[in-house]
């Protein structure tokens, strides 16, 4: 069984005695799946493939046609001295 105590204290953080309890039992499934998949045969698995280790083709090094930024421009909803407003969020 996990002691969080010791953790709570380091992290500076207060919890009562019940919220303790129930961090400690979560930890503990937790921990105990872990170590259920632990036991898992997985030898007939092969492993995921890392995106890493596979090469990415280069595109082409071309010049693209380019859009005019006042053709752009026309279609954005509120301009202001060549600033594309929008609402405010949050």
């Amino acid at each position: 069984m996990v002691k969080l105590s010791k953790v709570v204290r380091s992290a500076a953080i207060s919890l009562t005695n019940e919220e303790l309890l129930l961090m400690e039992k979560s930890i503990d499934r937790i921990n105990d799946f872990f170590v259920e998949l632990k036991h898992v045969d997985v030898s007939g698995i092969s492993p995921l493939v890392n995106p890493s280790s596979h090469k990415m083709e280069a595109r082409s090094d071309c010049v693209e046609q380019n859009v005019a930024s006042d053709v752009v421009l026309s279609n954005v909803p509120d301009l202001r001295h060549g600033y594309i407003c929008v609402p405010k969020v949050g």
